[in-house]
């Protein structure tokens, strides 16, 4: 009798280590799949993150480029600007030039001062309104 409940106890005691040990190596296997899945889902990530990284750089070099290219084609277009100016000036210098020369030669041709021209002008328009004037009478 004491031989069958020992045997008893022995067997009980055996089933609570199997389900003992079982429960935990399933405890334990679903936790270390739970772990494996946060690496992995951490994995992901890090990935995703170092391409949003890598993204963000070809973005900003993209930024870059395209503000080089326009800063060198607001520099070409203020070159051109600047020689249209350029040519602009010279060619009022050089009308500036010819009105100038015209005046010269129109000056020389009169022998007159500016001033004395003025009233060598109005002598001859008294004259003639004095001829007009005594044809009317």
């Amino acid at each position: 009798m004491v031989v069958l409940v020992h045997w008893g106890i022995g067997i009980c005691w055996f089933f609570v280590k199997t389900v003992i040990s079982g429960v935990i190596m399933v405890v334990t296997v679903s936790m270390a799949i739970r772990i494996i899945r946060v690496i992995m889902v951490i994995r992901v990530i890090v990935v995703i993150m170092v391409i949003m990284v890598i993204r963000d750089i070809l973005v900003i070099r993209v930024i870059v480029v395209i503000m080089v290219i326009m800063v060198i084609r607001d520099t070409l277009v203020i070159r051109v600007i600047v020689v249209i100016m350029v040519i602009m000036a010279i060619r009022d210098i050089l009308v500036i030039r010819v009105i100038v020369v015209i005046m010269y030669i129109q000056y020389k041709g009169t022998n007159h001062t500016p001033k004395s021209t003025w009233l060598f002008r109005d002598k001859y328009i008294t004259a003639f309104a004095q001829v007009l004037s005594e044809k009317e009478t």
